[in-house]
């Protein structure tokens, strides 16, 4: 008992010396500690003069009250956006400019989107984490640990961001379909700023002019990838293993619906940045070329393509003319800005039925039903338990209309390209549902190409593409199969059209974001900060 009195009566007055004097961090402590355990499992990139600028801020003495409250009062800002600026988010600004299409999301998503942020298992962790702090912190002095957690952890994130040492670079020879290694870039800017220097110097163009004999069908779907597909148990469905040709590798290039459909309608032309894409262009519009061909365009919707001017931008920059919405369709679900979406099986019954002059038509049919937020009558879950019911429906409605189509007679060259996916499991930078980082996962989508008609005799088997390929392929593939003549020709292979696809390098970007692959992983761009390793 006596050595336990003089124990504490030591550490009284080591305590009570002059360096001790001066305030720890209380419950901060917890904030910095908490940071760094999330630094060292990978979640942040903590910033270690920030940190410790933060650290002097809350440990230095101050006397009066009124200075204590004010300090607090600037350091949960402060602490806020330290936070989020470590974090890999994009940066806040992109949350301001994307404020007008968020405006536009009903209440019911919102709610939706917030039960997402906070979840109740996180909440029972953070209660528990800060019960074990406050009983340690009362055998450890915590601000030591705090300092010394936040020095380790920032010395491990900066290894973590750290790229691996430069090898030779696989790079696109636009003269051919394959990849070859040939240059060793020294950064992944370098490589970058020579994959836009390629693609500028990219131009797809029909290689003969005569009359188009058939019609083409672009079916864009919303949120659909192979990831989503994987999560949704979908892999065997029909449309996917009947379809004649599938790209495995295709990259739609952006995570947004208008930026995807745009680089799809504009790619007569190679990968632009994503600040060209709304600017003219009429040597690289897709419609424009098909024209010439003698194909008439037509927009046609599911949804009245009102939100964020989806379909003011394909006409303006894409192309096409005034949108069709079939307000005569049954409405199948109500979307998440509140806005009636129609059933896509009457939809493209009608847009069937309607084609049976002997003009060529180019189709860009646009559907919205796998969004994100969508509500289903009937169904009581929210739209992430939804979705997998929703992408089995427009699959099952897909492959019935290759059916009809097939049974009809007609020659329509139909390609099923998705903008982007839905983002169905989520990651370490962005929760389910949220596409703001064009992510692999997001970005890899399933294209599937089938030429149907009278007389035509499919391939024996699914052509398979394996190689990296992006919206020149889709391009490519309609210009070859038109230049074969596939029914005046009974040499058509639709194995050499697949032959022909050019590869593309992977590069997905958004206004702030930029995802490439690089030494054979995947390096991410947040506005102008360093390149940062992917983790999934």
């Amino acid at each position: 008992m006596e050595e336990r009195s003089l124990y504490w009566r030591q550490k009284k007055e080591l305590l009570n010396r002059p360096m001790f004097i001066w305030p720890g961090l209380s419950a901060w402590a917890f904030y910095f500690i908490a940071k760094s355990l999330l630094a060292l499992n990978g979640d942040l990139s903590l910033a270690l003069w920030l940190n410790l600028a933060m650290i002097s801020l809350l440990v230095i003495p101050v006397r009066p009250k009124a200075l204590k409250v004010l300090r607090q009062c600037i350091a949960v800002p402060c602490a806020l956006s330290l936070l989020y600026y470590e974090s890999h988010l994009p940066p806040f600004s992109s949350i301001v400019d994307q404020w007008s299409a968020i405006s536009g999301f009903s209440f019911a998503y919102l709610t939706e989107l917030f039960a997402r942020t906070v979840e109740l298992q996180w909440l029972l962790v953070l209660l528990v984490a800060w019960i074990a702090y406050a009983y340690i912190q009362q055998v450890l002095r915590m601000t030591v640990v705090a300092i010394v957690m936040v020095v380790i952890a920032s010395t491990v994130s900066m290894q973590q961001s750290t790229l691996p040492p430069i090898a030779p670079q696989s790079i696109v020879d636009l003269n051919s379909t394959e990849q070859r290694t040939d240059s060793v870039y020294e950064s992944p800017d370098a490589k970058l700023a020579a994959f836009y220097q390629e693609q500028k110097s990219l131009v797809v163009q029909p290689l003969l002019d005569t009359p188009a004999g058939f019609d083409v069908l672009i079916v864009n779907i919303c949120s659909l990838s192979w990831d989503d597909i994987a999560q949704s148990g979908l892999q065997q469905h029909p449309l996917l293993t009947s379809s004649q040709l599938v790209l495995k590798n295709y990259n739609s290039a952006s995570s947004y619906s208008g930026p995807s459909a745009l680089r799809l309608l504009r790619a007569s032309c190679g990968h632009s940045k994503h600040e060209e894409l709304y600017t003219q262009a009429p040597q690289c519009l897709v419609s424009r070329q098909l024209a010439e061909l003698g194909f008439s365009s037509e927009l046609l919707l599911n949804h009245t393509g009102e939100y964020d001017n989806f379909s003011g931008l394909l006409q303006q920059y894409g192309g096409l003319p005034q949108s069709n919405y079939d307000v005569s369709a049954p409405v199948a679900m109500t979307g998440f800005d509140n806005s009636l979406i129609r059933s896509d099986q009457a939809v493209l019954d009608n847009w069937l039925a309607d084609t049976a002059g002997d003009s060529a038509r180019f189709t860009f049919y646009n559907t919205l039903s796998l969004h994100d937020g969508n509500r289903v009558p009937n169904f009581s879950g929210n739209s992430l338990e939804s979705y997998e019911f929703r992408a089995a429906k427009l699959m099952d409605e897909l492959y019935q209309l290759q059916q009809k189509i097939e049974a009809s007679g007609r020659r329509v060259l139909m390609a099923i390209v998705p903008e982007h996916g839905a983002n169905l499991a989520g990651d370490n930078l962005q929760l389910p549902g949220l596409r703001e980082v064009p992510t692999p996962p997001v970005t890899h989508v399933p294209v599937l190409i089938s030429l149907f008609g009278e007389g035509l005799e499919p391939p024996t088997e699914q052509i398979a593409v394996e190689r990296t390929t992006g919206p020149t392929a889709i391009t490519s593939a309609i210009f070859n199969i038109h230049a074969q003549q596939p029914f005046a020709n009974s040499d058509f292979s639709l194995s050499s059209v697949a032959e022909q696809l050019p590869a593309t390098d992977w590069v997905a970007e958004n206004k702030d974001v930029k995802v490439m692959e690089f030494q054979q992983n995947f390096v991410l761009k947040i506005k102008e900060r360093d390149w940062l390793p992917y983790r999934q």
